[in-house]
């Protein structure tokens, strides 16, 4: 009989971890497992998740771990727990945490196995010190990567042994399978044919660094000045006044290019000719394996997960965070070297096919959920 596992999140729009909680929901085996989902705030994976049909997805409307919503949502969630007999609990996100730890308060069942994704860096003083609480009832953590392993270890004195790294892995003959009109695409938003496009592929949160990324771009344009050059910034998010506002006191008008969130991200990927993840802080990016899957060179700040996916100078570059100077440097490389640039693209596609398949995410993950359910 299938294991009934329920799996909780806080956002389920279009953000990494949110992919990633779609693919790990429905490609469950379901001859072992049986997959329930609840999230809290809805958007495009939701409504993936709902137009499957096979699976029971419940939203429970609240966007704060402290108000007396958030109580009534823990309560909801301990019905569900008792109505579908679960045995098995996956959360992602604090709220996720503590909301799924405070309904099977007092029951054993089910076991919970927490989800890390990040740094840390959002994380208040009173989050940490309910993550000590929350801890008592988690049986197993997941990390994306081992800076998030020693991460969460160090910050909320979890032992090692607890916490089991399983990096994200990717679909790579799915996503290579989105096939777009490049060429159409690019001249729908004015890239010519000899352009090189360095694309960005990311929500529009501070986190991310834009602004960095936009004062780098005009630092080598001053230092390429005849290279045609075009910034594609793919996403959405609170920061796109600002970065609105810099790209016009830049004057870069013309080079700047911000075509929205896509459905797709593979889209943005083919666009590119180089890919920049410019953020201060990464659990694991999964923009960074994606690129590589389309065997785009990929420069990134040397933070979290990142220097456990991208060997620097064999499989991209990294660069210290917040730092224009360094990226417009690095970004000068790549722009001006061709064969750096198919070099790094090869050798990236051929490192992150074998280190980051989906099904060995999958297989892994499976066998840890197995494992603790008992």
């Amino acid at each position: 009989m299938a294991i009934p596992t329920l799996l909780i999140i806080q956002h389920l729009d279009n953000g990494g971890s949110e992919r990633h909680f779609h693919d790990l929901a429905s490609n469950l085996d379901r001859s072992v497992f049986e997959p329930h989902v609840i999230y809290f705030e809805g958007g495009e994976m939701s409504g993936r998740l709902e137009r499957l049909g096979w699976m029971p997805v419940t939203n429970i409307p609240i966007t704060r771990a402290t108000d007396m919503k958030a109580l009534a949502a823990a309560w909801q969630i301990r019905k569900y727990l008792i109505a579908h007999k679960i045995r098995l609990m996956v959360t992602f996100h604090f709220v996720a945490d503590f909301l799924g730890v405070l309904a099977s308060l007092g029951r054993r069942r089910p076991a919970i196995v927490a989800s890390r994704r990040d740094m840390g860096f959002t994380r208040t003083d009173k989050q940490k010190l309910i993550g000590h609480w929350i801890d008592r009832r988690v049986s197993r953590y997941i990390a994306v990567s081992d800076a998030v392993r020693h991460a969460v270890s160090d910050r909320e004195r979890i032992g090692l042994d607890k916490i089991q790294v399983i990096y994200n892995g990717t679909d790579f003959d799915a996503l290579r399978g989105q096939k777009w009109d490049i060429p159409a695409e690019r001249k729908k938003f004015g890239v010519a044919d000899d352009d090189l496009v360095i694309g960005c592929i990311a929500n529009f949160n501070p986190v991310k660094c834009h602004l960095m990324l936009i004062e780098a771009f005009a630092k080598l344009k001053a230092m390429a000045p005849g290279a045609k050059l075009k910034l594609w910034l793919a996403g959405d998010g609170p920061m796109r006044e600002a970065m609105v506002e810099l790209i016009a006191k830049l004057k870069l008008g013309d080079s700047v290019i911000l075509p929205g969130r896509s459905q797709t991200v593979a889209k943005d990927y083919q666009v590119s000719d180089v890919v920049v993840l410019p953020s201060e802080s990464e659990g694991f990016s999964n923009t960074i394996i994606e690129a590589m899957a389309f065997e785009r060179p990929v420069m990134a700040c040397a933070v979290g997960g990142n220097p456990e996916a991208i060997r620097d100078g064999e499989t991209g570059l990294l660069v210290p965070a917040k730092d224009s100077d360094a990226m417009a440097a690095a970004l000068l490389k790549l722009t001006q070297d061709e064969g750096l640039r198919k070099k790094l693209g090869a050798q990236g596609r051929a490192d992150a096919m074998r280190r980051f398949s989906f099904q060995a995410m999958m297989d892994t993950t499976q066998k840890l959920l197995l494992d603790v359910a008992g």
